[in-house]
C-alpha cells in the first residue's frame, strides 16, 4: 500500500525516480502465534500536547482550534497521524493495520 508522504517525515519516505513521494511500510507476515500478522501485542498511537507558555496564552485568549494546533506543533507536539507514520517507519505496525483501525479523520490533516 502507498500513502502520500507527509512533510517533515523525510526519514521514513523514499522518492521513486519520476514519481510522487510515497511512504512504504513493511508488509505484514508472520506465524500461527501472531495469526499471520507479523505483530504480537498492542502498540499505542498518541497525540500528546505539552501546554507551553505560548499555548497557555492562546487558550486563555480564546484562540481558534487551528491556531492552538499550529502552536502546539511548533512547540514540538507530534500529531496523531505523524505518530502513526512513525510506528510504520519503525516497523511496529503496517500501513494496512493503521488504515484498518484508525479512523480516517485522524490520519489526514485538518484544514485550519
Amino acid at each position: 500500500y502507498d500513502v502520500p508522504a507527509m512533510p517533515g517525515l523525510d526519514a521514513v519516505r523514499d522518492r521513486p525516480a519520476g514519481g510522487a513521494d510515497r511512504l512504504h511500510g513493511p508488509a505484514p507476515g508472520g506465524c500461527p502465534r501472531c495469526h499471520g500478522t507479523g505483530y504480537a501485542g498492542r502498540t499505542g498511537i498518541f497525540e500528546l500536547m505539552r501546554v507551553t507558555a505560548a499555548l497557555r496564552e492562546l487558550i486563555d485568549g480564546g484562540a481558534a482550534e487551528g491556531a492552538v494546533r499550529r502552536q502546539a506543533v511548533a512547540d514540538g507536539m507530534l500529531e496523531f497521524r505523524r505518530s502513526a507514520l512513525q510506528k510504520i517507519a519503525d516497523g511496529e505496525t503496517s500501513v494496512e493495520e493503521v488504515f484498518r483501525v484508525v479512523p480516517a479523520e485522524y490520519l489526514f490533516p485538518a484544514n485550519g
